[in-house]
């Protein structure tokens, strides 16, 4: 486990407006360095509370100045007309992922630009992680997956969701995991048994989340070698076209 490269597809830096916690560049930047993470999605949460463009702006910068970053834009579709602006945008600048925060900005995935965000994703093949913690949200991400040919990766998917999410999964194959929650249970295990490995990806929530929770729940899980390789790293490298 120790030689497989790690790839984090769940990090932030800037601020959080509910916790007191240093989730600074620098301090996300020496903790993927402390435990040798060798490619890590990312995003300004400036882009998430204040201002997309701004945001995006802020992530671009971070990435060309730390390689081992990989951008990603964030986007409120309860800004029209400009938020779809803004997608073609950072779609040809070069982001590789796009997010979408609608439980933490508090808008509805039946929103109209909701279905046109993932619709644009699909045309230009660049995956959306999507936040998915209530129950029937991973049911709604995956109507819109399915629909319009998306990658999507939910996060924030915990037990009260699991099954659900499993579900989604096995009808809709363009549906991934991101793990920092499950890792707090067995969860990784389930996913691993009733679905396989390929559609889970390794994230930290970092420095928002301790990353050694995640990382050592994913180590010590009831999983083969193999499998372990795949979450942590390959199916990152797969799904973004990194090596």
């Amino acid at each position: 486990m120790s030689e497989a490269a790690i790839r984090d597809i769940n990090t932030v830096f800037g601020f959080w407006t509910s916790r007191p916690v240093d989730v600074s560049l620098e301090t996300l930047c020496g903790i993927l360095d402390k435990h040798k993470v060798t490619r890590a999605a990312t995003l300004s949460t400036v882009g998430v509370f204040v201002d997309s463009r701004r945001g995006n702006d802020r992530t671009w910068q971070a990435a060309q100045e730390h390689p081992q970053l990989l951008p990603v834009a964030t986007f409120d579709p309860r800004g029209g007309i400009g938020c779809l602006g803004e997608m073609a945008e950072r779609a040809e600048q070069g982001f590789r992922i796009f997010a979408l925060f609608p439980e933490t900005q508090g808008w509805s995935l039946d929103h109209a630009c909701c279905a046109e965000v993932l619709r644009l994703a699909g045309e230009t093949g660049i995956p959306v992680m999507a936040e998915a913690a209530s129950p029937g949200a991973p049911t709604r991400i995956g109507r819109l997956a399915e629909q319009y040919g998306v990658r999507v990766i939910l996060s924030q998917v915990s037990l009260r969701n699991l099954g659900e999410t499993m579900m989604v999964m096995k009808s809709t194959p363009n549906v991934f995991v991101e793990t920092h929650i499950l890792a707090s249970s067995d969860g990784i295990e389930l996913v691993v048994d009733e679905i396989g490995s390929d559609r889970l990806l390794f994230g930290s929530g970092a420095p928002l989340q301790y990353f050694s929770s995640a990382y050592l729940r994913l180590r010590f899980a009831d999983l083969t070698a193999s499998d372990k390789a795949a979450v942590l790293g390959a199916n990152f490298a797969r799904l973004l076209e990194q090596t």
